[in-house]
């Protein structure tokens, strides 16, 4: 990924194309920088996770702190995309849970990720929080294309590593989700998910 963006600015650089021509390169140039930042920040904080000695640092966690840092992350991707971005909030606004931040960030920009990948044009996602007997069920929603039985039992029971081109024909290494299993086990919760072929899937868990 990173030889074709050196290679965009190059071309810019020595005036072999036009601002015009830029511009219109410049949403391909935005998806590669945005797949290369979540690429490495996956890649470091897996690392980190899997050093001998590694010891989780959990603090209590304020959820809508979380949740509007995403949106801010996300909400011109979605509008680029004709996505509607939106937050379900718990009911208590000041709820927190007891994680690491960082993983709690980390898994969220997964999900958020994956589901702007698998939803067309004009689809809906929801970033949510309900409160349940069971703890905080905090989830990621959409109206995309949607997985099978199988494909939902690869992830969550073999947990199995596969990947497909996004709606837009994105690629990807299936490596995000696997992360968010990893950074989940070490907060002592699993990701569950609920998906029907057409109608869109739903990522959760629960602290």
């Amino acid at each position: 990924m990173i030889a074709p963006l050196s290679g965009f600015f190059n071309l810019f650089n020595t005036k072999s194309i036009s601002h015009e021509e830029f511009a219109e390169i410049a949403p391909i140039l935005e998806e590669n920088t945005d797949q290369i930042q979540l690429m490495f920040s996956n890649l470091f904080n897996w690392a980190e996770s899997q050093k001998d000695g590694f010891t989780l640092s959990k603090q209590e966690v304020k959820i809508q702190d979380v949740f509007e840092t995403i949106q801010n992350t996300f909400s011109q991707k979605c509008l680029n995309e004709k996505l509607t971005f939106r937050i379900k909030p718990c009911t208590d606004l000041n709820k927190t849970v007891f994680a690491n931040p960082e993983h709690l960030r980390q898994i969220f920009r997964n999900l958020v990720h994956n589901a702007i990948k698998f939803t067309p044009n004009g689809g809906e996602i929801e970033l949510g929080c309900e409160e349940t007997p069971s703890g905080a069920q905090l989830y990621v929603s959409d109206t995309g294309v949607g997985m099978d039985d199988d494909a939902i039992e690869r992830l969550t029971v073999k947990l199995e590593r596969f990947t497909k081109n996004g709606t837009r024909n994105e690629k990807g290494t299936g490596f995000g989700l696997q992360v968010c299993q990893t950074f989940l086990d070490l907060n002592r919760t699993k990701l569950q998910v609920d998906s029907e072929l057409g109608k869109g899937s739903k990522f959760y868990f629960y602290l």
